[in-house]
């Protein structure tokens, strides 16, 4: 189908109809922009591209118009305005909650994740992890709810990139910037510390970037509580392969060979794998064969960043050799000493500490007293309206279509 067929063979009179079911533009809005656009009536397709062009509508609401959804782009009372990112085990949107106007990303689960034991673990993992949670440095967790079979996660808007978006652009990060992120992520392992939790996948996929500076910590999927450890107690070998989702780029050795003998130190090894990117535009150990590339981890010697860029002080290229040590003795032992560490190096105006923003107090006080997950698998009664499962059946077939391509 070329973007300008009709979808699923809809005109723009019964597109027209979409937009006000589905609560994205009242009656007289529509009738305007039907009179501003003056296309043909049949052109349905054309009409959905003119809308995405002026803005309009969103990418998600176009594909949703476009696969014939006439219901609000809900999932209880929240109200989906685009698609995010697909994380390891769900994809993430943009929305709203409307009675209180409050901004927050969803994180969708398919219903297939509970069935399969691998994706279970980690799904278990990360629900149970980030409701844990409350820094300034670690994407704030408000509400947990069931639609349709999924689970649903909602947590704070992420505005911005991730730092594997800002390095795809820039490629190599200057040093002050570098600095504050790697003291931001150092902060957020503190507090992980504190609570003994290890993240588990610390590379630049989870770590977010806002607009004004701020650093989060992101993706709880990998990451390892005292519940968790107490799981692994009862399992005579180490972790399945295919369990294990960190990327091998910034993966510590000890991780890689069995999770159960990571902490805090892994995670810093992590974080020295990132700075190492952020400074040399090169990951530690570029090997693309991955048994290669894990043995590297546990026994390569890597270039120092300021072999491979010139610019980097001798002070910083400490630091990062400290990180990715071999011996987790021979690492920084807390992260709050790597996050002085750090701080010591920026100038005086990067070193401000993060600082969240505001949340409704209305809104925390609905999430707090309605957040609900229970064993029979149940819609929860804020998300489970059988009228509303056109648009998350829309979802759960998007992401099964985005899977399918190669």
């Amino acid at each position: 189908m070329t973007s300008s067929d009709a979808p699923n063979g809809l005109n723009v009179p019964e597109l027209c109809d979409a937009l006000i079911a589905s609560q994205l533009h009242n009656e007289a809005e529509v009738d305007a922009l039907v009179e501003e656009w003056n296309g043909a009536e049949e052109d349905g397709g054309s009409f959905i591209d003119w809308l995405l062009e002026r803005g309009t509508i969103t990418q998600l609401e176009s594909e949703a118009l476009r696969a014939g959804v006439a219901s609000q782009f809900t999932l209880g009372p929240y109200r989906v305005v685009e698609w995010l990112y697909e994380s390891r085990v769900g994809d993430v949107y943009r929305a709203t909650h409307e009675e209180f106007s409050q901004a927050v990303c969803l994180k969708v689960y398919p219903p297939e994740f509970e069935e399969d034991p691998i994706l279970s673990r980690k799904l278990s993992r990360e629900m149970r992890v980030s409701t844990m949670l409350d820094h300034p440095n670690i994407a704030r967790t408000f509400h947990l709810g069931r639609a349709g079979g999924c689970i649903v996660i909602s947590f704070e808007e992420l505005q911005g990139e991730t730092l594997a978006d800002r390095l795809e652009r820039d490629n190599i990060l200057p040093l002050n910037e570098t600095l504050r992120i790697g003291q931001q992520i150092a902060d957020a392992l503190t507090h992980l510390e504190e609570k003994s939790i290890t993240h588990g996948d610390v590379q630049p996929e989870t770590i977010w970037i806002f607009p004004d500076g701020r650093v989060v910590l992101i993706g709880f999927s990998n990451a390892l509580d005292e519940f968790g450890r107490l799981d692994d107690e009862d399992e005579d070998e180490p972790v399945p392969e295919e369990e294990i989702f960190g990327d091998l780029d910034y993966l510590s050795a000890e991780q890689a060979l069995d999770e159960r003998l990571a902490d805090t130190r892994s995670d810093l090894y992590s974080l020295g794998c990132v700075l190492f990117r952020c400074l040399t535009g090169e990951v530690v150990f570029p090997d693309r064969n991955p048994v290669r590339k894990m043995l590297a981890h546990a026994l390569g010697v890597p270039y120092t960043v300021e072999e491979l860029n010139e610019d980097v002080p001798r002070n910083l290229s400490e630091i990062v050799n400290r990180l990715l040590a071999k011996e987790q003795a021979d690492r920084f032992q807390h992260a709050k000493d790597a996050a002085w560490a750090l701080q010591q190096l920026l100038d005086a105006d990067d070193s401000q500490a993060a600082v969240a923003r505001e949340i409704s107090p209305d809104f925390l006080a609905w999430a707090n007293s309605t957040s609900e997950l229970n064993d029979e698998k149940e819609d929860s009664a804020l998300l489970g309206e059988p009228e509303l499962y056109d648009f998350l059946d829309f979802l759960i077939d998007r992401r099964k279509r985005k899977a399918d391509v190669p």
